[in-house]
């Protein structure tokens, strides 16, 4: 074989081997980037979603209780868990808690002695996720009457506190 054909396939350089790791670590960055801020808007998503449907089993309630037994039996419902209003629990429901401290991410629970709700959030600010430093979110059943009628409202309070 001739001497410039070996030379062709003896292998990569060390510079090159460098530069092709390199340019795969930036695209990997890049990626795990993008799915974090992916998986952040998720969750949001569904957090939403969870806080529309306990709004609309909190409405039906409080317009039950208003026909039924009058307006003043509907501030009750600012103390009740609104889990329990649902037909079907949730599966990211943790259900009641006493220790705020200990909760899961991406888990609703209710603290029945703040009469509360409580989302351990994972990925906070859409940031990537540092174990110990989710965000806990505090939720209020409010109740109001207005023009439209009576109306079952959850209120985000401004505890949210980093675990």
């Amino acid at each position: 074989m001739s001497r410039q054909f070996l030379w062709r396939f003896r292998g990569f350089s060390l510079f090159e081997i460098i530069i092709i790791v390199a340019l795969a670590m930036l695209l990997l960055s890049v990626g795990f980037v993008r799915y974090a801020s992916m998986q952040a808007v998720a969750e949001q998503s569904a957090k939403n979603a969870v806080l529309e449907s306990l709004r609309m089993a909190l409405a039906l309630k409080a317009a039950e209780l208003a026909m039924r037994e009058g307006a003043a039996r509907v501030r009750t419902l600012e103390r009740t868990n609104p889990f329990d209003l649902l037909s079907v629990k949730l599966s990211n429901y943790g259900g009641e808690v006493r220790q705020p401290d200990e909760l899961a991410p991406a888990t609703w629970y209710y603290s029945a002695d703040t009469q509360e709700l409580l989302y351990a959030e994972r990925w906070a600010d859409g940031s990537v996720p540092v174990p110990g430093s989710a965000m806990t979110h505090h939720y209020r059943v409010v109740v109001r009457f207005g023009a439209g009628g009576v109306d079952g409202v959850i209120v985000h309070h401004e505890r949210s506190t980093k675990r």
